[in-house]
This record gives C-alpha cells, sequence and structure tokens, in this order.
C-alpha cells in the first residue's frame, strides 16, 4: 500500500537521515513509522546500520563506508514508491497492575486538584483507558504511551526528580508512561506498578513493544502490591494479556 503523502527526509548528523511524516501525533501516522521500519528491516540491506523510530519520524543510521546520503534517501524513497505494507497491530493488551497515590504517586492528588475531580476519579479514569504503545525510549524499556484523558494533562516538573523509582507510572503533558529502571525524571508520578518492563537476563528483556496496548488496573493496596512484587521476582507472575 501507497503512503498518501510522501515523508520528508533530512540529514540528521553525518551518519544517519530522518524520514519526518507528519508534524502530528496519532495512530495511523505511528503505523507508518513502524510499518516503514519493518519493511526496511526485510529488505535487510546490510549498509543501514539502526532504526530509531519515533511518533511520526524514523531515524534511519548507515555506514557511510557502504552508502553517501543521497543513496540512502534513493532507497527510502523506492521503497516508499513502490509502497509499504500498513500492518496492523496484533491487537496484543497487556495489564498492567498499579498501586496509585500515596508515596508512588506524590503529585496524584496535585493532578486531581487541578482537573477539579477526586483522586479516585482520576484513578478510574485513568485506568479506563487502553494506551497505544508509540514508542520505547528514553531508558530501556520506557513506554511512550498515548491516549491520555485530556482532562489528565499535566506539565512536567520545572526541576526533574534526581531519583525515580523503577515502575513509577507518570503524567507528561498529554502522555503516560512507566518508568522500567530507576532513573531520573520530571514526569508527574501517580503510581507505580511491581512489574519489571525490562530485565536484561531475558531472552525477551522488553515486556512491551511499540503497536502493543496498556491496560492499567487498580491494585487494592500495599499487600497486594507486595504480593505481585513477590511472584515478580521468583519469575512466578505473567502478566494478564487481552486480545482487542
Amino acid at each position: 500500500m501507497k503512503i498518501e503523502n510522501i515523508p520528508n527526509i533530512y540529514q540528521a548528523g553525518d551518519q544517519a537521515v530522518i524520514v519526518v511524516f507528519e508534524e502530528t501525533i496519532s495512530p495511523e501516522i505511528n503505523l507508518q513509522v513502524h510499518s516503514l521500519k519493518t519493511t526496511i528491516e526485510n529488505y535487510g540491506f546490510e549498509e543501514i546500520i539502526e532504526l530509531v523510530p519515533g511518533y511520526a519520524s524514523l531515524l534511519v543510521g548507515y555506514d557511510t563506508n557502504l552508502v553517501s546520503s543521497e543513496e540512502i534517501r534513493a532507497k527510502i524513497l523506492g521503497i516508499l514508491s513502490n509502497g509499504i505494507d500498513l500492518k496492523i497491530s496484533s491487537g496484543r493488551v497487556i495489564e498492567i497492575p498499579v498501586l496509585y497515590g500515596g508515596k508512588h504517586g506524590p503529585d496524584l492528588d496535585e493532578i486531581a486538584d487541578k482537573a477539579n475531580i477526586q483522586t479516585a476519579d482520576l484513578i478510574q479514569m485513568h485506568s479506563a483507558e487502553e494506551y497505544l504503545v508509540y514508542m520505547i525510549a528514553f531508558t530501556p524499556g520506557f513506554p511512550y504511551l498515548g491516549g491520555l484523558n485530556k482532562k489528565l494533562e499535566a506539565k512536567r516538573l520545572a526541576t526533574a526528580r534526581t531519583k525515580v523509582p523503577a515502575g513509577s507510572v507518570g503524567i507528561a503533558g498529554l502522555q503516560t508512561g512507566i518508568y522500567p529502571i530507576e532513573s531520573s525524571g520530571g514526569w508527574r508520578l501517580i503510581g507505580r506498578t511491581p512489574l519489571r518492563l525490562f530485565d536484561p537476563y531475558l531472552d525477551s528483556p522488553f515486556l512491551l513493544a511499540p503497536g502493543d496496548y496498556v491496560k492499567f488496573k487498580p491494585i487494592d493496596g500495599s499487600d497486594e502490591f507486595q504480593e505481585i512484587e513477590e511472584q515478580v521476582r521468583i519469575m512466578d507472575y505473567k502478566p494478564k494479556v487481552i486480545s482487542r
């Protein structure tokens, strides 16, 4: 299938170009990004050494010893002209248990106050949606999730926290996401999941992949959180997977 509007291709440093589809964030545009990435991978070009998808763009890194910038642009334009298979997501929905508020969600009450809603309503609204995983970036396994209710929009912190625990669930603008490892970060924290989104010791280290959907499930209290956390530790917990 051919894309109606051929994206622009810009140079991005000495060893990469970036394919920019549209200046917008939408599931349809993101599908085009990941479909192009898959198509390029299927061609098996040895001169292409890296493919990094974004919301509405694809960064293509290449070996300058094997190909020039003009040649790589021509290859990409040729693929786009021939058409790419716009593969719809398999519809995998991963259920992520979350303990909202308290020490795990220090910004929950403030976001609720600014939205003029009760914290219970915020939790209900946040856990009611199925969020598309647009991309994995920032730290290994960090999912950028789209589909947040506009009423829950929240600005990033003016000064980032120096330490955000692994599993923290946050909001930044109209995005929601999960910190897979302990790191610094400026997202507003509303809760935490006991699941591991990134485990380098597993054959498949990432729990989520672009094209997946996330459904948050509120946890009743710290006892349930600790119970799931222990099951995860001994590798006796399997996240619930739902077909859309």
